[in-house]
């Protein structure tokens, strides 16, 4: 049987996952650790209230550096969104009140966009309670002009829970975004930043959400696209997505194009996943104009250099 855990401990810890769900999504990393433990959000169909639990030793999710799992559902138990969150952050925009009777939980979290309230019971080994939430007038009027469709109830608090500020939804707009709260969720669930967004759109690359995302999830730094798109590439989010996994440098593309514009993305993949450097390519397409990239390839096999096809160049023979 465990020992039971202090009033104050499982009162601040319990304070501590309240804000968690609030806390801004970081993205799933794989170096940290993440808890088995889980801190469950079910909202009534207004998505004005609903009741949260914790299951297991409230202890286990003090050290520092660890992730919570978060997850949140609607009446029907039907998962709505998931949050890999570490515990320890911004413990101190919470608002806790003090429980005046023991095992008695109450916490307020407030947002931009509205108020939780929390209250619930603490045991040894597990958590529950019931929260209502308030929308905040002030930050429906600030953003609803600012979206492409009018948010439902749940898009509301869910906007609130994740702490998207009215400026943030404004910086889009005025980088050309025209978005919907869902939009908005999907990107702030999957870590993208409005940073990464108003960069894309800054330096001409007009992905829909949909191509974001792959970028996103693929690791794209937003410097990438925007400086072929300098370039004068233009790129589609997948040929993007596949260079990057194939680990070809924005330098080498450029390299390559500059030696034979009418290089594709996919054969500047095959050329890099078969280790044909820059300078090799564009030393044999200056004495071998006519060779393709997978001739190249051979050319390099063979251990051919391109000084030695030089020596050749001067005789009527083919490269074969």
């Amino acid at each position: 049987m465990k020992p039971n855990i202090p009033i104050g401990k499982s009162v601040f810890w319990c304070a501590t996952l309240v804000l968690l769900a609030g806390c801004y999504y970081r993205g799933a990393i794989s170096s940290r650790s993440f808890s088995n433990r889980e801190f469950r959000l079910v909202l009534n169909e207004e998505a004005t209230e609903g009741t949260w639990r914790v299951e297991g030793d409230l202890a286990a999710f003090a050290p520092r550096g660890n992730w919570i799992n978060v997850r949140i559902e609607d009446a029907a138990s039907s998962w709505i969104s998931g949050f890999g969150l570490r515990a320890d952050e911004l413990q101190s925009a919470l608002d806790f009140e003090a429980p005046k009777t023991p095992g008695l939980v109450k916490g307020v979290l407030r947002r931009e966009g509205g108020t939780f309230a929390f209250s619930g019971q603490s045991e040894a080994d597990s958590a529950s309670g019931t929260f209502q939430f308030e929308l905040d007038s002030g930050y429906v009027q600030q953003v609803q002009g600012l979206l492409t469709q009018k948010p439902s109830a749940q898009e509301w608090l869910l906007l609130a829970l994740h702490d998207v500020a009215a400026a943030t939804i404004r910086d889009l707009k005025d980088a050309g975004y025209s978005v919907a709260a869902k939009d908005i969720l999907r990107l702030r669930q999957n870590g993208v930043s409005a940073d990464y967004l108003v960069m894309l759109r800054r330096g001409g690359c007009e992905f829909s959400i949909d191509d974001i995302l792959k970028l996103r999830r693929a690791g794209v730094r937003a410097e990438y696209p925007v400086t072929l798109k300098k370039a004068g590439f233009e790129l589609p989010a997948s040929e993007i997505v596949s260079l990057r996994h194939s680990g070809v440098a924005v330098e080498y593309f450029l390299s390559l194009k500059k030696a034979d514009p009418t290089v594709s993305s996919e054969q500047v993949v095959k050329l890099r996943h078969s280790g044909i450097a820059a300078e090799y390519f564009t030393g044999v397409r200056q004495i071998l104009p006519e060779v393709s990239g997978s001739e190249i390839i051979k050319l390099r096999n063979a251990g051919i250099s391109a000084d030695y096809l030089k020596q050749w160049r001067s005789f009527d023979i083919s490269w074969e």
